[in-house]
């Protein structure tokens, strides 16, 4: 089985048509040039783009439905998902710094964590927005 920042369950596959077309949007954002945002934002970093690709078909199992792909103004990128009351936004700024936050609307629950270290938490919320 493939390692990646989520670890599956043994036979739970990643959802191919959500891991291709997240592919694709991340490749998308190679084409933005300097300025992208008309307030003087950098190109998204190559370097964060192939980290998202690699680790994309971890993140996405069968049931987990296609993130948005958002570029941010500093050269990064983020994916998110908002579905039965529930946000789930990944921040990818570098390789090596990867955060998200999760928010429960009708509970009233959040948290905000560094990737690393906390990806079964990250697993978790990914299972309250997945069909």
């Amino acid at each position: 089985m493939r390692k990646g920042i989520l670890s599956s369950p043994a036979g739970n596959q990643p959802n191919i048509l959500a891991v291709k077309r997240t592919v694709e949007k991340l490749h998308a954002l190679l084409d933005l040039p300097e300025n992208w945002n008309s307030y003087g934002a950098p190109p998204i970093r190559p370097d964060v783009i192939e980290y998202a690709v690699r680790w994309v078909p971890t993140l996405l199992q069968r049931r987990t439905p296609e993130p948005a792909v958002v570029p941010t103004a500093r050269g990064g990128l983020q994916l998110e998902w908002h579905r039965k009351g529930v946000d789930v936004e990944i921040y990818v700024d570098a390789p090596d710094n990867v955060r998200f936050v999760a928010e429960d609307l009708t509970a009233g629950k959040s948290v905000e964590e560094r990737l690393r270290g906390n990806e079964q938490v990250l697993a978790t919320w990914l299972t309250r927005i997945s069909d």
